[in-house]
């Protein structure tokens, strides 16, 4: 997707990886809130990667994130899937309407 570039109705946001620079992510996140549409933003992230995360969006404004966590037993039962569907999406883009 080319930078600036504006799709109608996209509400929501999903990061399969965790943008390593805060700008990157304001960026990625910014696809929900075109024209002072509301919008959501979802990052999955790994154990390790929570702490990094959370010292980036100390540059930005982050007084509406929310943090959810999600029990082991249910990652571990989802951790091939999703492993597989990262694999098989790996430079596609959706456009849900």
């Amino acid at each position: 997707m080319t930078r600036g570039m504006d799709v109608e109705g996209v509400a929501n946001v999903v990061n399969y990886d965790m943008p390593v620079y805060a700008k990157t992510y304001v960026h990625r996140v910014g696809r929900t809130a075109r024209a002072g549409q509301p919008g959501s933003s979802y990052t999955l992230l790994r154990k390790e990667e929570v702490r990094h995360f959370k010292q980036m969006l100390k540059k930005v404004d982050n007084s509406k994130c929310k943090d959810y966590s999600l029990p082991s037993s249910v990652t571990e039962e989802l951790y091939e899937s999703y492993t597989e569907g990262t694999r098989l999406t790996q430079g596609v883009v959706f456009f849900l309407g």
